[in-house]
């Protein structure tokens, strides 16, 4: 991390603990002078860092929606204190950035992309996804697995009910799972969630993938193609704390990504399970009613011609039917 970074890292640490970091302290800890840390803490103030300071005393920082390295850091536990970070405060696709630093080199391990704003963030099916600066968060995870590609596919399913069950803790809001990919709130999409998959027969045969989540947190105004699906969930969480609490949950899967438990409550929060729905698939459309789903995340739909035919994500979209 660079020096402000570590600062910052410090400085959050230090705020979780209810304490003061005197610049003696700062200096010691990153094994600079007094004067570099004087200096980098004048530059963080004129970023809009607040950072009080008194006579005698240290160095406080006050409880902010900043996103940064070192603070997303400060908020991850010890086994994820491995993990590359990389934050944008404006970036075309986190998506796209965690690909092409995947495919630069031999990649192997995790890697956190988190932008503040996306000028091209992107969806299923080629769609974009609208990321304005500020109300949103905007993340992609990248991590390599011996696992094979059918088991790691669930990580789309996992991470719809991990952010679920952490965005209900900033909310009061009811959030449910669209298959396979899409959490709604009060009938509006509140998050969408892109899974991408690498293979590299350079890598040992490891696979990579990469998760890319946006969450509408408080945005009010959107296009107005988006504004009759599109919603909000009216919070305003530290971004850097949401992004470390995806980050480790997601950092749980890919050290056991053969794990099933959490499909009891993806099934539990879906919005199409029982209903007709209608699916498009390379242009072929198949009508019928969503009875389960298998243990990737699949999902079983009943045409009334035999036993219930299983689909798998990939380019695959869904819509509710009127006929219900």
């Amino acid at each position: 991390m660079s020096l402000k970074e570590e600062i910052l890292y410090n400085l959050e640490c230090a705020r979780r603990e209810d304490r003061e970091l005197s610049g003696e302290e700062l200096a010691g800890k990153l094994g600079v002078s007094r004067m570099a840390v004087c200096k980098a803490v004048n530059t963080l103030r004129e970023e809009g860092v607040e950072i009080s300071s008194r006579r005698g005393g240290g160095y406080r920082m006050a409880r902010q929606d900043l996103l940064s390295e070192g603070r997303v850091r400060a908020h991850l536990p010890g086994e994820c204190m491995g993990l590359k970070i990389t934050v944008y405060g404006e970036t075309d696709s986190t998506n796209k950035r965690a690909k092409l630093f995947a495919e630069e080199g031999n990649f192997t391990g995790e890697a956190l992309f988190v932008a503040d704003s996306q000028t091209a963030g992107r969806g299923r099916l080629g769609r974009s996804f609208y990321s304005p600066a500020s109300t949103g968060l905007y993340l992609s995870y990248l991590f390599s697995s011996e696992a094979p590609l059918q088991t790691l596919t669930a990580v789309t399913p996992y991470a719809a009910v991990s952010v679920a069950k952490i965005l209900e803790r900033y909310t009061e809001k009811k959030i449910l799972i669209k298959w396979v990919n899409d959490l709604y709130s009060e009938g509006r999409k509140v998050c969408g969630i892109l899974t991408e998959a690498l293979t590299s027969l350079e890598s040992g045969g490891d696979n990579r993938v990469v998760v890319g989540i946006g969450i509408n947190l408080n945005t009010e105004i959107f296009p107005e193609e988006l504004s009759e699906k599109a919603g909000s969930l009216g919070c305003r969480p530290d971004r850097s704390i949401l992004a470390a609490e995806i980050a480790s949950r997601l950092h749980a899967f890919a050290r056991e990504p053969w794990k099933r438990t959490f499909m009891q409550e993806y099934t539990r929060r879906s919005m199409v399970l029982g209903r007709r729905v209608v699916l498009d698939c390379w242009g072929a459309r198949t009508e019928g009613v969503a009875v389960g789903f298998d243990e990737n995340g699949g999902l079983f739909l009943d045409t009334g011609k035999g036993e219930p035919e299983l689909f798998t994500g990939g380019e695959i979209s869904l819509r509710l039917s009127g006929k219900e």
